[in-house]
C-alpha cells in the first residue's frame, strides 16, 4: 500500500507540471469546471453508452422525469403521468419547457425518441427499458414497422404509452437519458454542437474537440437557479492530472479521487463520499456454471474485511452493492477458510490444477486492478488456485463478456433506475448483461413476483430473496456498497450527484462571499 501511495504521489507531482498547459485559456473564479476522461463521439442521446458522457448529457437534455440524490422520482419534462388503465399511461407535458433556440418541447419529440430507440438500426442494448411497451421488441427485431409502437402524441402536450404487461418500474424508466426528447431537425455531430438545440439546464456554446466543452445556461429551461454560472468540461484522461488541475483551482469538481488518496483528503472540507445504486460483483463465466464447489471455494476464501480496509470503504465486500433499504435483510457472503478448503477438496483434481483467468476492464483504473491482484493472491495462498489476470480495454472487454465470458471476471453494474428490480433483471435469462448466462427457475420466479409486487414491504422481501438466490448459490461475489470519493470546491453550491451517478447542475450557483 505504501508503494502504491508513493507512486500516486509521484504521478501527481509529475502531472502538476503539465497541468497549467492542459487548462490554458481558461480562467478561474466564475466558471464551474469538471472533467471527463473521454468525450462523447456524438450528441445523439440514443448512442449514450458511458457514465462519462452522462455527466455532460444530463445537463444538456432532460426526460419526462428525473431522480433526486435521495432516490426520489420527480416530474421534469412532464407535468404529470397517470394510468387511466392498467396498461395505459398518459403523460401531460410541462408547457413551459422549451428548447434552447426558443421552440417548445412537444409530445412528438418524446414519441420520436421512443421510435429511434427501438428502430432495428439503433442496436442500443437500452431497448430493454421498453420491452413491455406494445410493439417495441417487434420493431427492434424488424418484425414490424415503428408506427406499430404503442407510443404516440395525443396533442402538443400529451403523450400516450401502451404496455403489453404491467410494469411497476415504468415511470422510473422515463427518467432514462435514452428517452429524452429528440427533434425532427436534430443534428448530432459534435462539430455542429453550438448550433443544436437542447432542453436541459445548459446548452453547448463551443466545443474544442479533445480539449474542452463550454456550456452556457439554457434560457428556456423552466426550473433551477435563474442565473446559473457558465460551465466548462475539460477532457483529461488521467486521474492524477485531473487532481493536479483541481489543486491549482482550474477544476472546481473532481469526480473521482483515487482510493489510495482518500486518507490524505478525508479531513478536508471539500471532500465528499457519496453512495451509488450499483450491483458490482466478481462473476463466474459459463465454464464454472457446473462447478458449484469451485465457486463456493472461491467465494468463501476471500477475507472481505481486509478488502474493505484496502479500499477504505464504508461498504462491506461480500454484501450486495444495493442500498440496504431495498431489502428487509441484507444477504452477505462470510469469509470461511475451513468451508472454502473443504469445497476446494471436493473439486476434481484436474480442474483444481487448471489455470483460470480473472478478467477486468482497464476502465476501472488502478482501484479495480489492485482489487483483482488482491483476489488472485488470496486464492493462491488459501487454495493453491492458479489464477491469471487479464486487463482489457473496455470495448473489447464488453465484447468478450457477451461472446464468451471468462471463467472469472469483475464487473461494475450501474443500474438504469434506482430499484431492486433493475438490479435483479441483470441476471434474468436473455438479459443483455447476464454474462454468467444464468437461468435459475427459483430466481426467475422471484423476479416475476417482484415485477407484480404491490407494496414496499413485499418488494423488500422479494429483493432479499432474489439476492439470496445469487449469494447462497455462489453464482457471484458481491463487492459491497459502492461510494464515490470526490472533491468539490466550496466556491460553488447547488450541484447534485444522485445515486445513478448523474451530475445535476440545474441549481448551480456561486457561493455567497
Amino acid at each position: 500500500m505504501r508503494h502504491a501511495f508513493a507512486l500516486l504521489l509521484s504521478a501527481f507531482c509529475t502531472a502538476a507540471a503539465h497541468a497549467r498547459s492542459a487548462a490554458q485559456g481558461t480562467s478561474a473564479g466564475d466558471v464551474f469546471r469538471f472533467h471527463v476522461p473521454n468525450e462523447p463521439s456524438s450528441l445523439d442521446p440514443a448512442q449514450l453508452s458511458s457514465t462519462d458522457a452522462n455527466y455532460l448529457f444530463h445537463n444538456l437534455y432532460r426526460g419526462l422525469y428525473r431522480w433526486t440524490p435521495d432516490g426520489k422520482l420527480l416530474p421534469e419534462g412532464a407535468h404529470s403521468c397517470s394510468r387511466p388503465a392498467l396498461l395505459r399511461i398518459v403523460c401531460k407535458l410541462d408547457p413551459s419547457a422549451g428548447w434552447s433556440d426558443g421552440r417548445d418541447v412537444v409530445a412528438e419529440d418524446y414519441a420520436r425518441a421512443f421510435r429511434r430507440l427501438v428502430a432495428p438500426t439503433s442496436k442500443n442494448l437500452g431497448v430493454e427499458l421498453l420491452q413491455n411497451v406494445a410493439g417495441a421488441m417487434d420493431s427492434f427485431s424488424g418484425k414490424s414497422r415503428d408506427d406499430a409502437l404503442g407510443v404516440r402524441a395525443l396533442g402538443k402536450h400529451e403523450l400516450e404509452i401502451r404496455l403489453i404487461k404491467p410494469d411497476p418500474d415504468f415511470l422510473h424508466k422515463l427518467a432514462s437519458p435514452l428517452l429524452v426528447p429528440v427533434r425532427a431537425d436534430a443534428v448530432h455531430e459534435r462539430e455542429r454542437a453550438a448550433a443544436q438545440a437542447y432542453n436541459g439546464p445548459y446548452k453547448i456554446e463551443s466545443w474544442d474537440i479533445g480539449k474542452k466543452i463550454r456550456l452556457a445556461p439554457n434560457p428556456r429551461y423552466p426550473r433551477g437557479f435563474a442565473t446559473r454560472p457558465p460551465v466548462e468540461v475539460l477532457v483529461v484522461d488521467e486521474d492524477t492530472t485531473a487532481l493536479a488541475l483541481y489543486e491549482e483551482g482550474r477544476l472546481t469538481f473532481l469526480r473521482r479521487l483515487p482510493t489510495a488518496l482518500i486518507a490524505k483528503f478525508r479531513a478536508r472540507p471539500d471532500f465528499r463520499r457519496l453512495p451509488m445504486a450499483r450491483f458490482d460483483y466478481i462473476g463466474f463465466g459459463p465454464e464454472l456454471k457446473d462447478q458449484p464447489q469451485m465457486r463456493k471455494a472461491l467465494a468463501l476464501s476471500l477475507d472481505f474485511a481486509e478488502l474493505q480496509r484496502i479500499y477504505d470503504s464504508p461498504g462491506t465486500p461480500g454484501c450486495p452493492s444495493l442500498p440496504e433499504d431495498y431489502m428487509d435483510k441484507v444477504p452477505c457472503l462470510k469469509f470461511d477458510v475451513a468451508a472454502a478448503k473443504a469445497a476446494w477438496a471436493g473439486v476434481d483434481r484436474k480442474k483444481r490444477g487448471k489455470r483460470y483467468t480473472l478478467a477486468f476492464s482497464a476502465l476501472g483504473g488502478d482501484d479495480v486492478k489492485k482489487g483483482s491482484e488482491w483476489a488472485q493472491q488470496q486464492w493462491r495462498a488459501r487454495l493453491g488456485a492458479r489464477i491469471d489476470l487479464a486487463q482489457t480495454e473496455q470495448a473489447l472487454y464488453l465484447r468478450t463478456l457477451r461472446e464468451n465470458a471468462p471463467p472469472i471476471f469483475r464487473k461494475g453494474v450501474g443500474l438504469d433506475r434506482p430499484t431492486c428490480l433493475a438490479a435483479l433483471e441483470t441476471f434474468a435469462p436473455g438479459g443483455a448483461e447476464n454474462f454468467p448466462r444464468l437461468d435459475l427457475p427459483a430466481y426467475n420466479a422471484t423476479i416475476a413476483k417482484l415485477s407484480a409486487a404491490a407494496t414496499d414491504a413485499e418488494r423488500r422481501r422479494l429483493c432479499t430473496q432474489g439476492v439470496r438466490n445469487l449469494v447462497d448459490g455462489h453464482w457471484l461475489i458481491p463487492l459491497g456498497r459502492i461510494h464515490f470519493a470526490l472533491l468539490a470546491s466550496p466556491r460553488f453550491q447547488g450541484w447534485e450527484l444522485n445515486e445513478m451517478n448523474q451530475l445535476d447542475l440545474a441549481e448551480l450557483r456561486r457561493a455567497s462571499p
